[in-house]
C-alpha cells in the first residue's frame, strides 16, 4: 500500500532550509527516494511500496535510520 510522509529541514537555530536534497535509502532491492526542500523546509515524499524502515539523508549526509509509516513526519536539523 502506498504511503505520503514528509522530512522538514531545519538549521540549528530551528529555522526552515530550503533547496537541500533529501533522500531516503530503503533497501538495495526498494531502492530510493529524493526530493528537495521547499520554501518551507519541507520534502514531500510519496512512496509507492509499504511501510518500512529507512535511512534518510539530507545533502547526503546520514541522518539516521528511521520507521517510516503513512502521515510520519521527521525533522532533521543540520
Amino acid at each position: 500500500m502506498p504511503i505520503q510522509f514528509s522530512v522538514y529541514v531545519v538549521d540549528n537555530e530551528g529555522d526552515p532550509v530550503t533547496g537541500k536534497k533529501v533522500t531516503v535509502h530503503w533497501s538495495i532491492w526498494r531502492g530510493y527516494l529524493k526530493e528537495f526542500t521547499d520554501n518551507t523546509g519541507h520534502a514531500w515524499f510519496d512512496s509507492p511500496g509499504n511501510a518500512g524502515n529507512g535511512t534518510i539523508y539530507v545533502n547526503g549526509e546520514n541522518q539516521g535510520e528511521y520507521r517510516i509509516e503513512d502521515g510520519d513526519g521527521f525533522t532533521v536539523e543540520i
